[in-house]
């Protein structure tokens, strides 16, 4: 019966967690992109790192599409992968986008070819 009780208790803080962060918005993401094939990528992980903070990384040849489920930035959805493809097809290492009113801070970490390494999210509301 103890080990019941624990296991419930167990399984009801990790469904706590889960929940709280269902309606948290991350306020910075680290974006990473490596190995993409004709259709997407293999493994697509995306995690939270802090209260609200999260890695979404993407890598080796697949079919899944690199994003982060369900950003709202209080002034609509946005999309991770979209801005993560047009800043690598551009040539500035840092700078702002403007969504519906909400600035988000990017900063480019690193440029592998293909369009695809590592950049850095903040979203200011």
């Amino acid at each position: 019966m103890k080990s019941i009780l624990k296991y419930c208790f167990v399984a009801f803080i990790f469904m706590s967690q889960i929940t709280a962060f269902a309606d948290t918005k991350p306020r910075k993401i680290n974006a990473t992109k490596s190995g993409k094939g004709v259709d997407g990528y293999d493994q697509v992980d995306q995690k939270w790192t802090g209260e609200d903070s999260g890695d979404l990384t993407c890598k080796n040849a697949g079919n899944l599409t690199c994003e982060w489920l369900s950003i709202n930035t209080g002034a609509g959805s946005w999309n991770v992968n979209e801005a993560f493809d047009q800043i690598m097809m551009g040539s500035a290492n840092s700078g702002e986008i403007v969504h519906n009113g909400v600035t988000i801070a990017f900063t480019v970490i690193e440029r592998l070819p293909d369009n695809q390494g590592t950049i850095e999210f903040i979203i200011y509301e």
